[in-house]
């Protein structure tokens, strides 16, 4: 199965309210998972650029900043991508613009590596934490890790959504929708974000576990008169 990743490029209306913003592009890789909410800005000399959908966390210092949900790690793989959605956008500067790109062919875009931090949520008692995965030469942060109301145990993340305006190509009237920052597109990569993120937050709760078994009976076994437990 060919494994390079091809990214479409859809750029979408804004609002008023979207200060500083010409508009948005999405990107899908490999059929599979979309990357969305990324930003077309204009600077003052009227030079385009790209931020990545995003999220603010406290630094070292305390101070909040942004920081992006998805990232490729390669230097020059993340200006390739921002090249290909100007372009795009250039090209059009309409509503509604689609494009195929296949680049980076010795990229792969597959599941290598989750990071889970469990924590509950006093407002959702499902919430069972937040997570990172690698997706080979990229990222993704900052996913919240919720059960699934059927009870079968599985893990559903979320990368937090933003109401974005999306326009009909034939009556390009335009309707508010919440769209998730970063989401699978189908069936299949839905069942295997889900199945990985459960396995990496189950193994994380059991060696938890058994390290608060080991703490425990460290303290419970007494010391004997010769100075051995």
């Amino acid at each position: 199965m060919e494994k390079d990743v091809i990214i479409s490029v859809t750029s979408y209306g804004v609002t008023e309210n979207d200060k500083g913003i010409v508009g948005y592009a999405r990107m899908v890789f490999e059929g599979k998972y979309a990357v969305n909410n990324i930003e077309i800005r204009e600077n003052a000399s009227g030079e385009l650029y790209t931020k990545m959908p995003h999220y603010q966390s406290r630094n070292s210092s305390g101070r909040l900043e942004d920081r992006d949900v998805f990232y490729a790690k390669d230097k020059e793989v993340s200006n390739m991508i921002s090249g290909a959605i100007i372009e795009e956008y250039s090209y059009t500067k309409q509503h509604i613009s689609t494009g195929s790109y296949k680049m980076l062919e010795d990229k792969k875009f597959e599941i290598s590596d989750v990071v889970v931090r469990p924590f509950s949520s006093e407002k959702n008692d499902k919430t069972r934490g937040a997570c990172d995965i690698d997706f080979g030469d990229f990222k993704v942060r900052n996913g919240y890790m919720s059960e699934l109301p059927n009870g079968q145990g599985k893990l559903v993340t979320n990368f937090q959504a933003q109401k974005r305006v999306l326009f009909d190509s034939e009556t390009n009237d335009g309707v508010e929708k919440w769209v998730n920052n970063f989401a699978p597109v189908n069936h299949e990569a839905s069942e295997e974000l889900r199945n990985a993120v459960t396995k990496a937050y189950n193994a994380h709760i059991s060696r938890d576990a058994a390290q608060t078994e080991v703490k425990t009976e460290e303290v419970a076994r007494p010391k004997s008169k010769f100075g051995r437990r």
